[in-house]
């Protein structure tokens, strides 16, 4: 059994490594294109684009994991039975479904180390790609993320912000520092809220604090201030959308700053759940696609396999994204809109299960 095991896996693992190469290779290709005005715009450098593109392959692998280990399921299994070789594992008694555990502790391997990645390497990858593309721009090459939201740097100091929300260009719980040549604070303002309307931002109440040396600081409180401090959306999204890079715990712990802040975190709740869930697609779809194989038999192959592994994906993504959007929306909880998909297709494949002849 255990020559069976490895002769399986190793058929299994050499069709998901050229999976997930083709895909890694496709995916580059695109961004490429995407990227190449921002490229020639800052007059890139040929070794600095190549480092730029490298850091994206684990978000890629992240990304693209699952429909890989559903196609290396459905084509190595088709390869076997177009070789005869699970019609003799039948005549030699042996059960089918036993055999194949080890691709499904494949499929387990694959989502924690989908899981691991996008934890680790992923968020600091990423991470690493915007900071390349602030400091070709010349802008916001200091800017950070943390538990108390992000930092960046303003043309007169700095700004801290609890929640960005790009969608409607609003940014809550702001804190504007402006700073001298020696970097002492000589104003602060403070807003709940601020939203960009008619080419400016507004605050609906700001409080202003003036700190000069040798004199009581002054308060004054205003409303419909305009917070000339601040530039465009444009030019601070890319930061604010730094959430989407954090890993799950970091992401868990800024959801808990926020909301113990009083901010609604409903829309971050999805991505953490989603974080949790996405990964375990990968053994999801493995799962799956044993079935699959197993009933096409001999008439599976490379092409049927190719032609199930862009059907399965396709619902799973469609599914997925029907399911966030509810749950972004308050619709149902985020926890249920993360793990739907996943619960969908398990129930999928436990039912094709049933219908597989040993």
């Amino acid at each position: 059994m255990k020559i069976l095991n490895r002769h399986i896996l190793a058929e299994f693992a050499k069709i998901l490594a050229i999976a997930i190469a083709a895909f890694v290779a496709l995916f580059l290709v695109i961004d490429v294109f995407d990227n190449m005005p921002m490229l020639v715009k800052y007059k890139v450098k040929g070794p600095q684009a190549f480092v730029f593109f490298i850091y994206k392959i684990p978000f890629i692998f992240g990304q693209t994991a699952p429909v890989a280990a559903l196609l290396s399921t459905l084509v190595s299994l088709g390869i076997l039975s177009k070789h005869g070789e699970i019609t003799a594992l039948k005549a030699g008694g042996v059960r089918i479904l036993r055999s194949l555990v080890p691709l499904m502790m494949a499929g387990v391997f694959l989502s924690i180390a989908v899981f691991v990645i996008n934890e680790v390497v992923t968020p600091q990858a990423l991470a690493r790609t915007e900071e390349m593309k602030r400091e070709w721009g010349g802008a916001h090459a200091s800017m950070k993320f943390g538990k108390t939201g992000f930092w960046l740097r303003t043309n007169t100091g700095f700004l801290n912000a609890k929640k960005a929300d790009f969608t409607d260009n609003t940014l809550d719980g702001i804190t504007i520092f402006t700073v001298d040549k020696n970097f002492a604070v000589t104003k602060r303002i403070n807003a709940e809220e601020v939203r960009w309307t008619n080419g400016g931002w507004v605050a609906k109440t700001a409080e202003t604090w003036t700190f000069q040396t040798g004199k009581p600081a002054k308060r004054q409180t205003s409303r419909r201030q305009t917070i000339a401090e601040l530039d465009p959306p444009e030019q601070i999204a890319t930061g604010a959308s730094m959430t989407k890079n954090l890993g799950f715990f970091d992401l868990l712990s800024y959801i808990k700053t926020i909301e113990e802040e009083g901010y609604n975190a409903v829309k971050y709740r999805v991505e953490l759940f989603g974080k949790l869930t996405f990964p375990f697609a990968t053994l999801i779809m493995v799962i799956i696609g044993i079935p699959f194989a197993l009933k096409a038999g001999r008439h599976s192959g490379i092409a049927s396999g190719v032609g199930i592994s862009v059907i399965i994906a396709f619902f799973y993504w469609i599914l997925f994204a029907v399911t966030r959007s509810l749950g972004l929306g308050g619709v149902i909880p985020p926890a249920f809109a993360a793990a739907f998909p996943n619960i969908v297709f398990l129930a999928v494949g436990a039912l094709m299960y049933t219908q597989v002849r040993e």
